[in-house]
């Protein structure tokens, strides 16, 4: 995407929209919160598939949900999004040393 088109598509999202946005991202705990609705509360990594086909359009209705709000904060804030998901990939990293703590290779 050019910056022409980002710019358009910008201008077509209500600017108190974008300030909230801004400033929900601009801090550790928005960010969190956020990236809390995209992947946990709607599942946009998960599977859609289920059973009956009415739980997997429930699941896609989420999931799009998810999708959409994914998409404007990368195009808001893009440097949020980054920091956002790397704040994700220092957390996964953090459990992850709990679960499998290193082993003493000395002994």
């Amino acid at each position: 995407m050019t910056d022409k088109q980002r710019r358009q598509i910008l201008k077509e999202i209500p600017r108190t929209v974008r300030d909230d946005l801004r400033h929900v991202m601009s801090t550790t705990r928005g960010r969190r919160f956020v990236r809390h609705i995209i992947y946990d509360v709607c599942k946009l990594e998960g599977v859609s598939y289920a059973s009956h086909a009415n739980d997997t359009a429930f699941r896609e209705g989420q999931r799009k949900v998810g999708s959409m709000l994914q998409s404007l904060v990368q195009l808001v804030t893009p440097q949020e999004f980054t920091a956002m998901m790397a704040e994700k990939l220092q957390e996964d990293m953090e459990r992850l040393e709990d679960t499998f703590p290193e082993e003493n290779l000395d002994e």
